[in-house]
């Protein structure tokens, strides 16, 4: 699985929601993490589509986080971002396989296992974790 450039800027978007906890501009955003005005408008148009962000009108409008941080993973950002989260086709849930062996196979057996592995990551790393890191960085 890659992610979408739009995937990351999201991410991005929603930790500076994190860090302005009383809400941004689109503009504010777009400077905040470097991307187009445009951009960050279309990416916060999902995220509000997906219930991560509100948007209120007006002057003094913009754009805060829907929850808590500490309620809001990576996996819930990518979820609303993504087509698919699956790291292979046979995992959807039609359970496709040009083979037709989905029940029996012992590839999908390891997928089964390496998707779970990753959907449990990123749903334990949430906006809070991310904010803390970045006030806290390791060297890795």
């Amino acid at each position: 699985m890659q992610l979408n450039l739009s995937t990351d800027y999201a991410i991005r978007c929603m930790i500076h929601l994190t860090l302005k906890r009383e809400g941004d501009s689109a503009l504010g955003i777009s400077k905040g993490i470097g991307i187009e005005r445009i951009h960050a408008q279309k990416i916060l148009r999902q995220l509000r589509q997906g219930d991560l962000v509100t948007s209120t009108l007006g002057s003094a409008g913009g754009f805060a986080l829907a929850r808590e941080p500490e309620t809001i993973s990576l996996l819930d950002i990518i979820t609303v971002m993504e087509k698919s989260v699956y790291i292979n086709r046979c995992l959807e849930e039609d359970h496709f396989c040009n083979l037709t062996r989905t029940d029996y196979c012992p590839v999908r057996k390891a997928y089964v296992k390496l998707q779970q592995q990753i959907e449990d990551y990123l749903g334990s790393c949430t906006l809070t974790k991310l904010v803390e890191d970045l006030n806290n960085p390791s060297e890795e």
